[in-house]
């Protein structure tokens, strides 16, 4: 049984928080999962906080090659992910997505209904593809 200090401990060494790790932006991003980036600066704080000399250039570099992204991939706010994961995480996280948004009233006051906006939202994608 881990006491708290332990647990605590644990926790944020799962978290890359104890220690720097001399890894790349896309590496870190992968292995520490969604950071959090609704806030612009988010992401680049999240990262200095655990890579060894963390060069914020590198992280824009990250993005305009796509080996990251932000997006909306977990609840209704921006997370930076790996590329690859994106896609996982937003299937997961879909229907809670669409639940939440189903719900605001800036959707329920256009009368729409939810069967029309899956319509349509498949209709987009196609026409996406």
């Amino acid at each position: 049984m881990l006491t708290a200090y332990e647990l605590t401990r644990t926790t944020l060494l799962r978290q890359g928080l104890l220690d720097r790790s001399p890894i790349g932006v896309p590496e870190a991003v992968r292995r520490f999962g969604p950071l959090q980036s609704q806030n612009p600066a988010s992401p680049y704080l999240a990262l200095w906080a655990r890579i060894t000399d963390f060069d914020p250039d590198a992280l824009d570099a990250a993005y305009r090659s796509f080996e990251i992204v932000k997006a909306s991939s977990l609840r209704l706010t921006l997370h930076t992910v790996g590329a690859d994961d994106h896609a996982s995480y937003r299937a997961a996280m879909l229907p809670n997505l669409r639940g939440a948004g189903f719900g605001d009233r800036r959707f329920t006051s256009t009368g729409m209904s939810v069967e029309r906006a899956e319509q349509l939202t498949a209709e987009l994608a196609s026409f996406l593809d």
